[in-house]
């Protein structure tokens, strides 16, 4: 390969990533700001709707349909042209941005704006937890340890918020493998 092609090649490869993450960037702002308008939202119109699996569903369903959406327009933004590596980066650099804006805003609300409302709510997820146990048939001795479990647990610590962020990665990194094989030109690997 001569000079000319290697420069040719390099100057294509910059073109790809900043396109890749231009596109991550945008759409990792918008999951975020739908994820802090859903959070907010919630906390303005009533903070028990935090424990309601519905809305835990619509946030993932929002960042599903986003997330397809941030690898197709990425592809089509290349040419209809797009390999393994900058489908997965596109979906996994807009997850980390949106992760990063949900848990700052998340920490911002329940340890600064409003640390008054961890209290219910984790009476509330005790009272959600007994009522499980309790359709489960458990044990005294276990259903009475995870009772004492849960009353020790604070899931609204800075500690707790960025676990949560590095298992949240984690299933970015699985969705965006999957969205990756499934828009990756079928003949590149």
């Amino acid at each position: 390969m001569d000079q000319k092609n290697i420069d040719e090649a390099i100057r294509y490869s910059n073109q790809v990533n900043k396109i890749v993450r231009k596109n991550a960037t945008f759409y990792g702002l918008i999951m975020g700001g739908v994820s802090v308008a859903i959070t907010f939202i919630i906390y303005f119109v009533d903070y028990h709707l935090f424990l309601n699996p519905s809305i835990g569903i619509v946030q993932l369903v929002s960042y599903l349909i986003l997330g397809v959406l941030v690898v197709y327009t990425t592809r089509k933004k290349l040419g209809n042209a797009i390999i393994f590596k900058d489908a997965f980066t596109s979906y996994f650099l807009a997850g980390f941005i949106a992760s990063v804006i949900s848990v700052i805003a998340s920490i911002l609300l329940f340890n600064l704006i409003a640390p008054e409302i961890q209290g219910p709510l984790k009476e509330a997820s005790l009272e959600y937890s007994l009522k499980m146990m309790d359709s489960l048939n458990l044990p005294d001795t276990e259903r009475n340890a995870l009772i004492e479990q849960a009353k020790n647990a604070n899931p609204y610590t800075v500690t707790e918020f960025l676990k949560s962020l590095g298992t949240t990665l984690i299933g970015h990194a699985m969705f965006g493998a999957l969205l990756a094989l499934i828009f990756r030109n079928r003949q590149t690997i």
